[in-house]
């Protein structure tokens, strides 16, 4: 029976790359079980991996997990929300951090690096308390960069 769908590009993983540790690494930045132990023998592997997986892992937004990957419940949590993105996309494609709304910039630890789009590190838990950063959400829709389930969910809430 003919349907209207039409294939996406790359909605499948390289078969035999990406590994349930890997996959874990570009949505989290880190793997629950050994936080420590690095799953990618270098970042030029690991970016090569995101690029060479971007759409598969992106077709997981608001997908259900299909087992106990790495500590979600198949049964309620999804590999990324709606209006949110891996660690891996915001070090990859993000065009610019997210924007902090409240703080001290002087209490960040550049060196650190970022996580998500906001500072990994901060001189004091006082102080990364102060901090406010801009939402992944309101980040997306100020760069226009939703997808298109994203635009049907924020017109429907409009309406509602």
């Amino acid at each position: 029976m003919p349907t209207n769908r039409t294939k996406s590009k790359r909605t499948a993983a390289v078969k035999g790359e990406l590994t349930p540790d890997q996959l874990e690494d570009l949505l989290r930045g880190y793997t629950l079980i050994s936080p420590r132990r690095p799953v990618f023998k270098s970042e030029d592997e690991r970016r090569k991996v995101w690029t060479r997986n971007y759409g598969y892992i992106m077709s997981l937004q608001n997908q259900k997990c299909r087992d106990e990957s790495f500590g979600l419940n198949s049964q309620i949590d999804v590999y990324f929300a709606l209006f949110a993105r891996p660690e891996a996309w915001w070090r990859y494609e993000s065009p610019e951090p997210r924007r902090m709304l409240a703080g001290d910039p002087a209490a960040i630890i550049p060196e650190d690096g970022l996580i998500k789009g906001v500072p990994r590190s901060y001189r004091s838990r006082e102080a990364w308390d102060q901090m406010v950063f801009e939402t992944e959400r309101d980040f997306l829709i100020r760069h226009d960069l939703l997808t298109d389930l994203e635009k049907k969910q924020l017109k429907a809430e409009k309406k509602g």
